[in-house]
């Protein structure tokens, strides 16, 4: 059974599809089978995607600096701090 890709043309540069054939051509002398231009790619988003979570804080990590002390307030009081 073949599986259907829907695929999309992307308009790249001649220096950056130049820049993808020789990472294709490193991926396909590293795993030893045939890489696609969609594969470069999603090499390289995978990195990115992983580099920039190592690199940014969690939003719980952040909050854990700031310490936020306040009286429970009712949803009443809330309505008419809000609406005044």
């Amino acid at each position: 059974m073949y599986q259907v890709y829907a695929m999309k043309v992307i308009k790249v540069s001649d220096e950056n599809r130049q820049k993808l054939l020789q990472l294709a051509g490193e991926l396909q002398a590293k795993e030893g089978k045939k890489v696609t231009l969609d594969d470069v790619i999603k090499v390289l988003i995978d990195h990115y995607t992983k580099e920039t979570k190592k690199s940014r804080p969690r939003l719980t990590e952040l909050l854990e600096k700031y310490q936020f002390e306040a009286e429970p307030v009712t949803v009443e009081e809330m309505d008419k701090e809000i609406y005044k």
